[in-house]
């Protein structure tokens, strides 16, 4: 009964603590400016099945022991405070079977995930693997809480070597473990606990930061300058018809003046120019349907730089690298590509570079850009140490995600390969900025020109000093709310 009730007020003693660190943390991440959690929520599954698990492990770490107390007979043991009759011998057999248990099913759950780990039906065995994982974990807990008065009596058989009063301790230890078994028994048991919600939380958290796809360095945001309006008609209760759809250009200057308000005169302000996004290709599609039109014979050329076979990431089996620390297989573009606000070739100069590098550009990009040409994000886009090729590709064109692998539902490390129209092989020079950008590189305006690639304002850069307030987001949207509030994107 001292067990269930000290787990269970532990165990909610603990949820709450977390809960309460927890609120505080993020409070404390959001008001540096980190968006990375858009509010607290407690999600109470997951706190009840906690506070389940830590009742059930102190009920576990006492079980043993307070039986073992509750078979020596009562007078006897009272005579000197030291355990009465022998040990059992029934107990400690048990303990040597829940490790051998243990040892088989963890030993299974390895072999699980070590054979079906790369294949295809990985996911269909991960309930089990992730089954035998648990049911070792607890049977090795439940083993050694069980040898507990075994490993106490070998451990304090070889203490001659120890100053007396530790040599002491370890005898009163030996004789008296009915009272010693139940204390190391409920720390082993906390501790094992522990120690796996430690890994888990680990793992999850390494997981999430090795996947996590970065849209622009810290302390910086951006806003589109170019957006799609519709014109759309009620024609039923509940149903409307897009008459017309057109692109509309968003002059950078008054939006520069209304976020220098919010900022002040701190705030570093940056056009990003590059080809046009993938919605001017939509309107184009839009209005070659309402021309009565085949939209899949509408042709957008579309500009990026070509990855050579060789540098493409080997993929496994189960849609992922075979080797994670493959440098084809990370860095810019490597999971996922350009959204619609940096494009994915940038045009222009230093001012831009060092925009988005996060840093001053060194003396080998602006010379390269300067003498026309390109500054590579990624190794995986050079086709030599000196050299990439600029391509032109239409977007309506089939497309893959990697020679002789077909299309990979799912796969986010394998870029796409497009059949070039044209090719452009340019001066290149490696830049990689400070977080993994998703965008391929920098060219001049003039390159941009030579290779006949259309250019327009697609966004505006914004980079503060420090870590922006937490009501700077809201002020910020209410600000630019006749641009376009929706596409305010804050770096996390």
């Amino acid at each position: 009964m001292s067990a269930i009730v000290l787990g269970l007020f532990d165990s909610v003693l603990g949820a709450g603590m977390g809960i309460v660190g927890g609120a505080v943390l993020m409070t404390i991440m959001k008001f540096r400016g980190d968006s990375t959690f858009v509010d607290v929520h407690v999600i109470w599954p997951v706190i009840f099945g906690l506070v389940l698990v830590g009742l059930l492990s102190a009920v576990v770490a006492a079980l043993v022991p307070a039986r073992a107390v509750a078979s020596q007979v009562t007078l006897a043991a009272l005579k000197s405070g030291r355990t009465a009759e022998a040990v059992s011998k029934r107990t400690p057999r048990i303990g040597l079977l829940l490790l051998l248990l243990s040892g088989i099913s963890l030993a299974a759950g390895v072999t699980t995930a070590l054979l079906q780990g790369r294949s295809a039906e990985a996911s269909q065995w991960l309930l089990i693997t992730a089954g035998l994982v648990a049911f070792g974990t607890i049977a090795l807990i439940g083993g050694l809480i069980c040898l507990t008065g075994k490993i106490v009596t070998l451990l304090t058989s070889h203490s001659a070597w120890l100053p007396v009063p530790f040599r002491l301790a370890a005898r009163d230890s030996a004789r008296n473990r009915s009272r010693k078994v139940p204390a190391i028994a409920a720390v082993l048991a906390a501790a094992s606990l522990s120690g796996a919600l430690i890994v888990l939380t680990s793992s999850f958290m390494q997981q999430a930061s090795d996947m996590h796809q970065w849209r622009f360095n810290l302390y910086q945001a951006a806003v589109a300058l170019e957006k799609t309006e519709t014109v759309d008609t009620q024609v039923g209760p509940d149903s409307w018809t897009t008459s017309d759809m057109k692109m509309v250009e968003i002059d950078p200057e008054p939006v520069t003046a209304a976020v220098q308000q919010i900022f002040g005169p701190e705030l570093k302000q940056q056009v990003i120019a590059g080809t046009p996004s993938s919605a001017a290709c939509h309107v184009n599609e839009f209005k070659a349907e309402q021309q009565g039109l085949d939209p899949a014979n509408v042709r957008y050329p579309s500009w990026i730089l070509q990855e050579p076979p060789e540098n493409r990431c080997a993929m496994g089996e189960d849609f992922r690298p075979k080797d994670l620390n493959d440098w084809r297989c990370s860095g810019p573009m490597s999971q996922g590509g350009p959204h619609d606000v940096v494009p994915a070739v940038v045009v222009g100069g230093e001012a831009e570079l060092k925009a988005l590098l996060g840093r001053t550009p060194s003396a080998a990009a602006l010379k390269t850009l300067k003498e026309g040409g390109v500054v590579v994000t990624n190794k995986v886009f050079m086709t030599d140490e000196t050299s990439a090729a600029l391509i032109m590709y239409d977007r309506n064109e089939p497309w893959r995600l990697g020679a002789g692998n077909g299309y990979q539902e799912g796969s986010a490390y394998l870029r796409t390969q497009y059949n070039p129209i044209t090719t452009h092989a340019l001066q290149a020079v490696l830049e990689e900025p400070d977080r993994p950008l998703d965008f391929f590189g920098v060219v001049s305006a003039e390159t941009a020109a030579k290779v006949k690639m259309p250019v327009v304002d697609r966004g505006l850069l914004l980079t503060s000093p420090q870590a922006p307030k937490p009501e700077t987001d809201g002020q910020l949207r209410k600000c630019l709310g006749g641009a376009d509030r929706r596409r305010v994107l804050l770096a996390i």
